[in-house]
């Protein structure tokens, strides 16, 4: 019986341990994602300064940041939509 107690309260131990492993792994994961948007947002306002058609902004977003076509479409109307 005092076997089973300290075996509950291990298992108690290791799923709060799993827990908060699985907490902070989500938290940097929302942090790595805002700084890669972040860095996108920053691209495409840097290529639109210097005057680069939106197709080959899309190719380079494509290439440099891995990011499907309606991916990098959807990135550049949200970057038109905080210009105006």
């Amino acid at each position: 019986m005092e076997h089973r107690k300290w075996s509950s309260f291990s298992n108690f131990w290791k799923d709060v341990q799993k827990n908060n492993r699985e907490k902070r792994e989500a938290e940097y994961d929302d942090i790595a994602n805002y700084e890669m948007f972040r860095g996108i947002d920053k691209t495409i306002a840097a290529l639109r300064e210097v005057g680069i058609e939106n197709e080959k902004i899309i190719y380079l977003l494509q290439k440099y940041w891995d990011l499907r076509r309606s991916e990098a479409e959807e990135l550049l109307q949200q970057e038109e939509l905080l210009d105006e």
